[in-house]
């Protein structure tokens, strides 16, 4: 597991966002698996699937993409751009992988706190902070129900 801290967080509301990293990217089950934090603090998770399986392309309005059960459900499919971009949804840390379709689902929903909104409006309710533990759990349930469906 490869880690990247890139946010200025000094502006941001304490929390446990300040000793978290903000780029995580690591392999599970053989699919390289990616988290990323947004510039408004909260994070979202990307699988990233071959071309040799049967999700590979399919847009994230896909039918059988919404059985899949992630926090907020899939909210991204797209392929890898290979950028240095901090926030770009490809793996930049581990070896570049060039032909994966990712997957994803982010934790930025009316269920969810993040740092920007705490910050600028002091938002409080029964929403709660998702953190690494809870979104890398997110990720691999995700690669978990990915791998159960047969390839090409």
């Amino acid at each position: 597991m490869k880690t990247k801290v890139w946010i200025d967080k000094s502006a941001w509301a304490d929390g446990e966002w300040q000793q978290e990293p903000d780029r995580i990217e690591w392999v599970y089950l053989g699919f390289p698996c990616l988290m990323v934090r947004q510039d408004i603090g909260f994070w979202s998770g990307y699988v990233g699937i071959p071309p040799t399986h049967p999700y590979y392309g399919k847009d994230m309005e896909d039918d059988e993409l919404r059985f899949i059960q992630v926090h907020g459900q899939i909210t991204l499919s797209e392929a890898s751009h290979q950028s240095d971009e901090p926030r770009a949804v490809c793996h930049q840390l581990l070896p570049k992988t060039d032909d994966y379709w990712w997957l994803g689902f982010d934790c930025g929903h009316s269920q969810d706190i993040f740092p920007l909104i705490l910050t600028v409006y002091n938002f409080q309710n029964t929403a709660s902070y998702k953190n690494l533990e809870f979104v890398k759990n997110q990720v691999e349930y995700l690669a978990q129900q990915l791998s159960t469906l047969k390839t090409e």
